[in-house]
């Protein structure tokens, strides 16, 4: 069976390996599906990565020609993942009692200073873009701050939250207190929490060495936010319910699910499409504020998933043309494209269990939408031509490990884990020798991060440019106003610096 992984592509859920960060704020209009196939899958993340021999790097391989650009500015970090907004890159300061907006020139938009005796660990972006929560820990345990994105001013602070959690775009949140193993709605606007406590799930650890004990798996998810309601998926009796709060904390209506897990795909400002993932697929459309049920179709048959092996897709496809939304959709066995509004089938592509089909990251022109289509064992690469689902095909070599759409083309990864193509509809353009490490696209280019030495290879996929990023860098933020942007570890910090320019 080829074994093919799925990246998402312009969300919020940020799935990848070191990019949660990473990717622009999220956007509630597509939230893509990545299957358990996955290494460490959630919308609010995943991971694409390749196990990387022990002593191994990235520059144990010559890279011949590849430029080495110098920083055109440091700016010093207490280290962990930076968060990406659309005026800048959130940091928390080296010493961690404080957290920065830094410009793509790296100067200081804002700061915030944290309260006395809490250090500052992370950041999240929230309300989709326009708030950032910061997390910390101080005397009381866990710390939550809500600060604006766009002045860095401090809305409200709370000691002894829990560790929060947000919804699949951005907005609805909620806080888990591990020792009670319960979670409660988190109202982003004024920080407080609801009275309602809402059970999470225990489950046996044993070890050796030691007496069997409990620990506590988080099974209250958050969805979405509309008109003052916060959606949550939860379980219980072992049965999975959509269930609304509103901002006092109490239910406003639940929906059973049965055995079905739902992940979200589309929301506006009223009504939110979600797929319910299960023995079959069903597709439900709601509105929010009421639980009012637009559409709920079964999409595929228990019989159909029975041998599915691929795992699940989604992703909405933009109005152009004077077409609707569409939602494109991998299912056992099955590519499929359908109004978003009403489920109505367009098209549907039988792919089998051992294949793969993806969108890419490209959503205009519609004829230019890069796609993998795999059949009978033997590698293609599709270029999609109308919503019909007629399409151009290249094959690709049989050796093909991974394969993932970037701008103009697909970048192939072999089976060895030691050879980087890119392959546009005329067929192979370039081959790089670039050994194992996680990569994945990243704005218009593509990016290769050493699991050892921590090394960034960025690639300009249409031409193969390759620049070589040496030292320890392990987080990418990617290109921000014509600027580069990355991480340092020695010492913690974000650097700019411009690709194809070398600065004396």
């Amino acid at each position: 069976m080829l074994a093919l992984r799925l990246a998402q592509f312009g969300l919020a859920s940020r799935v990848l390996a070191c990019l949660a960060g990473c990717s622009s704020e999220p956007q509630p209009r597509a939230m893509p599906l990545v299957s358990a196939v996955v290494a460490g899958a959630s919308p609010t993340l995943n991971s694409v990565a390749t196990a990387l021999p022990s002593g191994a790097s990235l520059r144990a391989i010559e890279l011949s020609g590849a430029q080495r650009p110098t920083p055109l500015w440091s700016y010093p970090t207490e280290g962990g993942e930076p968060l990406r907004l659309t005026k800048g890159i959130v940091v928390i300061d080296a010493g961690a009692s404080s957290a920065s907006l830094v410009r793509s020139d790296g100067t200081r938009e804002w700061q915030v200073k944290a309260p006395p005796g809490v250090s500052f660990s992370g950041a999240l972006s929230a309300q989709a873009g326009s708030a950032v929560l910061l997390h910390g820990y101080g005397s009381q345990g866990e710390t939550l701050t809500r600060a604006e994105a766009a002045t860095g001013k401090v809305v409200w602070h709370r000691d002894g939250l829990g560790e929060p959690t947000l919804g699949d775009d951005g907005t609805g949140a909620s806080v888990a207190a591990a020792q009670k193993c319960a979670s409660t709605v988190l109202d982003l606007a004024t920080g407080n929490v609801g009275p309602m406590s809402l059970a999470d799930s225990r489950f046996e650890i044993f070890e050796p060495d030691s007496q069997p004990h409990s620990r506590c798996r988080r099974s209250t998810r958050p969805i979405l936010e509309r008109a003052g309601v916060t959606l949550l998926s939860r379980q219980e009796n072992g049965a999975e319910l959509l269930e609304a709060f509103d901002r006092a904390g109490r239910s406003r209506y639940r929906i059973s699910l049965g055995q079905a897990h739902a992940r979200l795909v589309h929301a506006d400002q009223a009504t939110a499409a979600l797929l319910l993932l299960g023995s079959e697929t069903s597709y439900l459309r709601l509105k929010v504020e009421s639980g009012e049920t637009l559409v709920r179709q079964e999409i595929a048959t228990a019989a159909q998933c029975d041998d599915d092996r691929t795992g699940p897709y989604a992703e909405v496809v933009p109005a152009i043309s004077g077409q609707p939304l569409a939602l494109f959709t991998r299912l056992c066995g099955q590519a499929s494209l359908r109004e978003l509004t009403t489920a109505k089938l367009i098209w549907s592509l039988p792919i089998g269990e051992d294949a793969a089909f993806l969108r890419g990251t490209e959503t205009q022109p519609w004829d230019e939408v890069a796609s993998l289509y795999v059949s009978s064992g033997e590698p293609q690469a599709a270029w999609l031509i109308d919503r019909m689902g007629e399409a151009e095909r290249i094959s690709l070599p049989e050796n093909v490990r991974e394969v993932m759409p970037v701008k103009g083309g697909v970048v192939v990864t072999n089976l060895g884990l030691d050879r980087t193509s890119f392959y546009d509809k005329q067929g192979l353009r370039w081959s790089l020798d670039l050994a194992f490490g996680n990569s994945y696209p990243l704005g218009a280019h593509y990016l290769v991060l050493g699991s050892v030495a921590a090394d960034q290879v960025v690639v300009e996929p249409e031409s193969g440019t390759t620049y070589l990023l040496e030292g320890g860098s392990p987080y990418a933020v990617g290109e921000m106003d014509g600027v580069w942007i990355s991480t340092s570890s020695k010492p913690n910090a974000l650097v700019g610096m411009r690709l194809g320019k070398v600065v004396p």
